[in-house]
């Protein structure tokens, strides 16, 4: 009876693993706005903004290009733990280099007070749930996700954080610049891409290794 249980559990994991999409390209575009006067001046600064996300059974990619001020590209890979962060600034081109296991318990800590609403809409043919979730204040946010797509995104900071899919519409807001991020299309194919590249870990030669805290600062 044991063996049974256990081989049936093995079929619905697989039957729930093979029905998720795990490879492919989400592209999100985004939206500014503020309440702060100054930083409304500069909102054109972020013109054809956008976020790309490369992934696969173990692996991920995001690039967040803010118009021609910065771009942030991540990439993790689940087998070695590894997480790469790449910041290129006007002032400079910073990386850091850090495990898994350095987000994984911060990510667990966010994702306990999720509340998936009965509210759905459809984003790129995609059926997407309604999600609220609690800031450190106790205010409410809310996410679009879909569970049609797996991606790991620990470690990925600027991806909104849910346990079992992928959030594509949401909002980030930082120091006063409100990011409103929305998929607008999905390419559920990395043939054409040089994956071996697109995942590299290494740190290259033209960026400075620094600390979390120091990439933070910048």
């Amino acid at each position: 009876m044991k063996r049974i249980l256990i081989i049936l559990f093995l079929i619905i994991v697989s039957n729930k693993l093979q029905a998720q999409i795990r490879e492919g390209v989400l592209k999100y575009s985004l939206e500014f706005t503020s309440e702060n006067p100054q930083i409304k001046e500069v909102l054109g600064m972020f013109e054809n903004s956008e976020m790309l996300i490369y992934f696969d059974a173990y692996r991920t990619r995001s690039e967040m290009r803010l118009g021609n001020v910065i771009s942030m590209i991540t990439i993790s890979n689940l087998l070695t733990e590894e997480v790469v962060i790449l910041k290129n600034s006007i002032q400079s081109k910073s990386a850091i280099q850090s495990s898994l296991l350095d987000y994984k318990m911060m990510i667990d800590t966010l994702n306990s007070n999720e509340q998936i609403l009965d509210t759905t809409k459809s984003i790129i043919d995609f059926e997407c749930k309604q999600v609220m979730v609690k800031d450190i204040f106790g205010q409410p946010d809310y996410f679009w996700f879909t569970k049609d797509i797996y991606i790991n995104t620990i470690g990925h900071n600027y991806i909104q954080q849910t346990n079992d899919g992928i959030p594509l519409e949401f909002d980030l807001i930082y120091n006063g610049l409100k990011m409103h991020l929305k998929t607008i299309s999905f390419n559920a194919d990395l043939t054409n891409y040089n994956t071996e590249e697109l995942f590299n870990t290494e740190i290259p030669a033209d960026y400075s290794l620094v600390k979390k805290e120091d990439l933070i600062k910048e």
